[in-house]
């Protein structure tokens, strides 16, 4: 996920769901940007904010509760938003919506690093969400296989029942 972004240092990044913090804290390391965390698991903020102080981050990162569904923020509020296997988690939700509220915080010129289980099943016809990201002005929006040897190969794929794992990449 990490190689995927391009991103200055300094700017201001949201993860979604950041369960025990494992991207913020690498973004945090390599960037020295700026870090809300959110994640709606009370249990997984007390983990990944002991992960935070373990690191001594505390400078780069704040762990906040909040739904995925309605995020507490205004609009383009970040230079980069991100999150890794989120949305598939959230049952009886359309999540092209979802997304659609993840980038929303967005700001214009800001980088998106979606990584989820983005079958058809689940999200819904993902290249026609890609055009309508592009005709909203969107650049350089791209579906990326992770299974294809990128993160682990197909067989891996199929045996950890993670079919479907792609990274939605773009700017605003």
């Amino acid at each position: 996920l990490i190689a995927h972004i391009k991103f200055e240092a300094g700017n201001r990044v949201l993860e979604v769901a950041c369960n025990m913090c494992t991207t913020s804290i690498e973004l945090a390391q390599k960037y020295q940007c700026q870090i809300e965390a959110v994640d709606l698991n009370k249990a997984a903020l007390q983990v990944g904010q002991q992960n935070v102080d373990k690191n001594d981050l505390n400078d780069y990162i704040h762990l906040t509760q909040a739904n995925a569904m309605d995020l507490p923020f205004e609009d383009e509020s970040f230079d980069l938003v991100t999150s890794n296997y989120v949305y598939h988690n959230i049952t009886g939700k359309n999540k092209q919506k979802l997304l659609l509220e993840t980038l929303r915080v967005l700001k214009k010129g800001g980088v998106f690093v979606i990584h989820d289980l983005m079958s058809k099943s689940r999200y819904g016809d993902m290249n026609k969400f890609m055009e309508k990201l592009k005709k909203d002005g969107y650049e350089d929006v791209q579906l990326i296989d992770t299974t294809k040897d990128i993160f682990m190969s197909h067989k891996e794929a199929m045996f950890l029942c993670l079919g479907g794992s792609t990274l939605l990449i773009g700017k605003k």
